[in-house]
């Protein structure tokens, strides 16, 4: 089944329409935000937590900004868990490097295609939220 026929006209056109007008930016600001998210496995994450992965990674000129993509990383995941999304249990315990390279590696296989955005930069930001995960444990 193809993508337009599993999301139906409407989401394509959504899809097709945020990806040709979004810079690469807001979209690294919208996967990192919605990931610190869904890692945090709870269904708020604070204003002080995203303050903070901001202060990290430079998202955003405001925290404000990132509110929104976390309060709906579950849609930009598709509902999945952060195990599905990692491919393994993130917890606060100390994670190889061989542990979170498989992990980065999960995570850009269960992205959309409509986040996507620098293949280098990705990798980056999806090891910093891995690295930076107590923020959001």
């Amino acid at each position: 089944m193809d993508t337009v026929s599993k999301r139906g006209p409407l989401g394509y056109r959504l899809t097709s329409a945020f990806v040709g007008c979004c810079r690469d930016s807001i979209k690294r600001m919208v996967f990192t935000a919605s990931l610190a998210s869904k890692l945090s496995g709870r269904r708020e994450i604070g204003q002080e937590t995203l303050k903070k992965l901001n202060s990290i990674m430079q998202l955003s000129s405001t925290e404000s900004d990132m509110l929104f993509p976390a309060l709906v990383a579950d849609v930009i995941w598709r509902g999945k868990t952060s195990i599905e999304i990692c491919g393994t249990e993130i917890t606060s315990r100390h994670m190889s490097e061989e542990e979170i390279k498989d992990a980065v590696a999960h995570i850009l296989q269960h992205t959309g295609n409509w986040l996507r955005y620098r293949n280098d930069q990705m990798i980056s930001d999806a090891r910093n939220v891995l690295l930076n995960r107590e923020l959001v444990l």
